[in-house]
């Protein structure tokens, strides 16, 4: 037979006091809080991912309207860039709902996420001064605009700015997005006159 569950004793204003410890049905309702609950905005992360992999499927589309295999270093040079980038995108844009299942907090979650958007930039950078040889002048631009947003993702390290996070995931996407621009406005497809 089961022992009857016992009420807390009455406090000096006859109202029931709580024991110290947690009941089990608190540490159910706080288990299954944490475990239904998702990080803000989680379906613009999911957004972005899928936008991140239809900019890598454009790369496909530039290949099948580039049918006569000519292709300049920059053509190709972009085109790599698209598809990296793209694809690398796509996990990062996934990567703050695990992230925030393993840490449960959601301003840590975005603290590690803008470092990692950081390094990206960061990564983007480094490239860009290995390949300055190769497309001289590369290296300046590319400072000058990324040095900004790896800056702007540090900050946001120590402030947990969801707005911030946000801001940086597109920047990094605009990247394969503006590559691709340049792509087909310099696709000239031979014309019959």
């Amino acid at each position: 037979m089961r022992a009857k569950r016992q009420d807390p004793p009455l406090s000096p204003r006859g109202t029931r006091t709580r024991q110290p410890g947690w009941s089990r049905e608190d540490a159910v309702a706080a288990f299954l809080l944490a475990y239904l609950s998702s990080v803000t905005d989680q379906f613009y992360y999911l957004t972005l991912a899928g936008l991140g992999l239809s900019v890598a499927g454009f790369a496909g589309l530039v290949t099948a309207l580039r049918g006569d295999g000519r292709w300049s270093r920059a053509d190709l040079w972009r085109l790599r860039n698209i598809i990296q980038t793209s694809l690398v995108f796509v996990f990062v844009a996934l990567l703050p709902v695990p992230i925030f299942r393993a840490v449960g907090d959601e301003r840590l979650t975005i603290s590690i996420m803008s470092a990692v958007v950081a390094l990206i930039f960061a990564n983007g950078l480094v490239r860009a001064f290995r390949e300055d040889r190769e497309w001289p002048g590369y290296a300046r631009v590319a400072a000058l605009i990324v040095a900004p947003q790896i800056a702007l993702m540090l900050v946001n390290v120590f402030l947990g700015s969801i707005a911030l996070l946000m801001f940086g995931l597109l920047l990094v996407l605009a990247f394969p997005v503006q590559l691709f621009i340049r792509v087909i406005r310099d696709f000239q497809p031979p014309t019959m006159e």
